[in-house]
């Protein structure tokens, strides 16, 4: 939560967390999700992007520590927190495994890991004339769409929209795709050439 356990209360918990080892195994450093439904709720705001870099160096100068001392990196910055900073996420390898996943860090390069593997080992198709779109967060929508690129140029024909859906149910700061809404997603895609389906 910025200006409440960011900064230097973040550096004690991590310092605080340490004492853990070796049966800690990883932390995920997520930034608190606020929807637009905060009507009487303490006062949160978003990290700006300035400060999402400055975490990740926070978080990253810990986390090079423990690689030296410990042979693991344990801390870990969520996907958002690189994207809203504008900084190009890690390799898959930095994520030793994967073990946060389930909170958005190390999904990007999962993904991406996921999809070149799945490129080199995949017998395609020398043509396609099918045509899809598919929907996503605006969080995740640059990746998705150099996916679908990398695809096309494999297969020769084949056509992919990627339409980033804004979230308009619980607000624009809402970015991930798990958290859109089919009627968020009907509405904006309403009227669309979807081609031979929708993902």
């Amino acid at each position: 939560c910025r200006g409440i356990n960011d900064g230097a209360a973040l550096e004690r918990t991590m310092r605080d967390l340490m004492s853990y080892l070796p049966a800690l195994q990883s932390v995920s450093i997520v930034p608190a999700g606020l929807t637009k439904y905060r009507d009487r709720l303490y006062p949160l705001s978003l990290f700006t992007p300035c400060e999402c870099r400055a975490l990740i160096e926070q978080v990253n100068r810990m986390g090079e520590r423990c690689l030296r001392e410990h042979g693991r990196r344990i801390f870990f910055c969520a996907d958002e927190i690189y994207i809203r900073g504008g900084l190009p996420l890690p390799d898959a390898d930095f994520y030793e495994g994967f073990d946060q996943l389930e909170d958005g860090v190390g999904l990007i390069a999962a993904l991406l890991e996921d999809f070149g593997y799945a490129l080199e080992d995949t017998p395609l198709p020398e043509s396609s004339t099918r045509r899809v779109t598919i929907a996503t967060g605006t969080a995740a929508y640059s990746t998705i769409s150099y996916i679908a690129r990398r695809l096309c140029e494999a297969v020769p024909g084949l056509w992919v929209q990627v339409v980033a859906i804004k979230n308009e149910f619980f607000g624009e700061t809402v970015t991930v795709a798990g958290l859109l809404t089919a009627t968020d997603i009907a509405a904006q895609l309403k009227d669309a050439d979807l081609g031979d389906a929708l993902l």
